[in-house]
């Protein structure tokens, strides 16, 4: 989703995670001030699950004396799963899945961990990868 100005403008506004956009604002550089504290990653706390996860990461997570002591059925299933070269954990849907055949334990923490990462407040309103540019903070502070 693209950053929309109206949108930047209520979040400059109302600086709903205590960002202090307020007192960036002041600043001689202000929009640049600004731009770079919704670009900063952890700024907000904030964290988002990543599109896509390597296989090859997911599986260095999985802890083998955990594994073993996986029924049958969940080894099959969670196999069926781990044939391909990434999985999408950017689906909501897809976390479900995987949490429903991973039991409790160090793996499905270290997988979730993996699949997670802290997010800039940029990519939380706007997606992804967003970023805001010193303009866009510009033309937002200055909207009517």
């Amino acid at each position: 989703m693209p950053v929309t100005i109206p949108a930047l403008r209520t979040e400059i506004d109302t600086d709903p995670k205590a960002l202090g956009y307020a007192t960036l604002r002041t600043q001689s550089n202000g929009p640049e001030a600004v731009a770079a504290r919704m670009n900063e990653a952890g700024a907000s706390a904030e964290t988002l699950f990543k599109t896509y996860v390597p296989l090859e990461d997911m599986l260095a997570e999985i802890v083998f004396s955990e594994y073993s002591g996986w029924s049958a059925a969940q080894k099959t299933n969670i196999d069926q799963f781990l044939r391909g070269t990434r999985i999408k954990t950017g689906s909501a849907n897809m976390r479900t899945t995987l949490g429903a055949l991973i039991p409790a334990g160090a793996s499905r923490t270290a997988l979730v961990a993996l699949a997670s990462r802290s997010a800039t407040r940029a990519e939380i309103l706007f997606g992804e990868g967003v970023t805001v540019t010193d303009q866009q903070a510009a033309e937002a502070m200055t909207a009517p």
